[in-house]
């Protein structure tokens, strides 16, 4: 599985309406960016957390892996809305922090079957620091 270190992160929030009837989607998006390759390409993870995947019964992806552009890679993650916390907990609170993607052609289009956030090695009993100590 492929990943790579997050150096840097945007959160956004958003609702949609659309349709008839209307229908209200609410999306949160993190922008999970790597730092700056030899060559300074950035690699860019738009991982949006949505109502309308919390019962995803389309292609077996997580998401789709955007490469027309070489010079600006992008790794589109589309998960439930109910994910978007422990995401952006882990994102925001431990260093460093890996995106981890697995990238499996479906009918010559390379989706992303596999998404995960996580850290390297960490020392045991590590926590938030307490404020009192």
């Amino acid at each position: 599985m492929d990943s790579y270190e997050i150096e840097t992160y945007k959160v956004r929030t958003e609702i949609v309406r659309s349709g008839n009837p209307v229908r209200t989607l609410r999306n949160r998006i993190l922008e999970l960016d790597s730092a700056a390759m030899a060559h300074g390409i950035v690699l860019k993870g738009l991982i949006t957390f949505s109502s309308s995947f919390n019962a995803w019964s389309g292609t077996p992806a997580s998401g789709f892996y955007a490469d027309s552009n070489p010079l600006n890679p992008r790794i589109y993650g589309w998960l439930p809305s109910n994910e978007f916390s422990y995401w952006y907990d882990l994102v925001r609170s431990e260093s460093p922090v890996r995106l981890y993607y697995l990238i499996s052609p479906i009918n010559g289009a390379k989706y992303v079957r596999t998404l995960a956030v996580g850290t390297s090695d960490e020392p045991v009993g590590e926590g938030p620091s307490d404020i009192d100590a």
